[in-house]
């Protein structure tokens, strides 16, 4: 499996966090990435540290994937509930927001 993993505080602005959702989206719809490795674009992970800012980046990756029709996966997860899953369950997908994943379930 491969994955994009990013890390983004709460004092990070969420303006800066949509900068970084639109640019991998911009980097899927060029097709960078798929004319180098031959593969389509890996889940990008997004880690954050509180409920409130993982829904809020939830909401503006479905946002975002509306506006430009491309096809990739996130999963946004926060870093507590990442370090305390002993099965590794707790990452959520901007698709199905409400169901929590493993990493290798996605």
């Amino acid at each position: 499996w491969q994955y994009l993993l990013d890390y983004f505080e709460d004092s990070v602005p969420l303006f800066v966090i949509i900068a970084r959702i639109k640019k991998y989206l911009k980097y899927s719809e060029e097709g960078d990435w798929q004319s180098e490795a031959e593969t389509s674009l890996p889940t990008i992970l997004l880690v954050c540290e509180s409920k409130r800012r993982q829904k809020q980046i939830l909401r503006r990756i479905a946002k975002e994937l509306r506006e430009s029709y491309e096809e990739v996966r996130f999963g946004v997860a926060i870093l507590n509930e990442l370090i305390e899953a002993e099965d590794g369950a707790a990452w959520h997908m901007h698709d199905e927001p409400d169901e929590v994943y493993a990493l290798g379930n996605f």
